[in-house]
């Protein structure tokens, strides 16, 4: 018997059983999560960046919150990428990244926010 189904069935609550119930979970959850971001949406959020629109403007935009576009990029690798590439993409031009004055200034591209952000 798998342990995910010993968690459900036989209210087992050992670690193997928990561990396996929890990884099911997360997974079956991931893939909702995934299947409300089709391609064209992520496509078209990641336009509307190029565009300048802030990642809460264009989430916006979409009829989405900002959190819900980091909460897909932190499941997607391939997404997360993009989204960077977007962000400097979007960044005015003669900013150096990677600078809390290139935050200041405008850019969004995670090497300015974690810049501005001390860590």
């Amino acid at each position: 018997m798998k342990h995910t189904t010993r968690w459900r069935t036989d209210k087992a609550r050992d670690a193997l059983a928990r561990e396996a119930h929890n990884a099911t979970t997360r997974e079956w959850w991931r893939k909702i999560r995934l299947a409300e971001w089709p391609e064209w949406r992520r496509e078209k959020l990641l336009q509307l960046i190029r565009e300048g629109y802030r990642v809460s403007e264009a989430a916006y935009e979409l009829g989405t919150t900002y959190q819900d576009v980091y909460g897909i990029a932190r499941i997607d690798d391939r997404f997360q990428q993009k989204l960077d590439e977007a962000l400097r993409d979007a960044a005015p031009p003669g900013v150096k990244h990677g600078t809390p004055w290139g935050y200041k200034q405008g850019c969004a591209c995670p090497s300015c926010k974690q810049a501005h952000h001390g860590r």
